[in-house]
């Protein structure tokens, strides 16, 4: 094959041969490789990284606090009153330990 070197705004070269019958033929010797596009604007997908952090970390609460009310309510009467600030503390820890990890410090 030949090595060609071409500039940078030429996307392909195209050989055109004619066989023996005169039909003309294309045969391509450089093809410029195409860039993927990418998808979404640069600045918005930090904002839709951190709302997608922040909505994670609130289904975290939400989960841990629903697993612990019922567990406290199974245990004893108005346990889930009892145990509600317990609960909450443990649930936003729970919260905050899953938004640093997944925001990546």
């Amino acid at each position: 094959m030949i090595d060609i070197r071409v500039g940078k705004s030429v996307r392909r070269v195209i050989l055109l041969t004619r066989d023996k019958s005169g039909v003309v033929t294309p045969a391509t010797l450089y093809r410029k490789k195409q860039r993927k596009k990418k998808k979404g604007s640069p600045g918005l997908k930090q904002i839709g990284k951190a709302l997608q952090t922040s909505g994670k970390a609130q289904q975290a609460f939400t989960d841990t606090l629903m697993k612990r009310h019922k567990r406290s309510n199974r245990k004893r009467k108005d346990g889930w009153l009892r145990d509600l600030g317990q609960n909450v503390f443990k649930a936003s820890g729970k919260s905050y330990r899953k938004m640093m990890k997944d925001s990546g410090m």
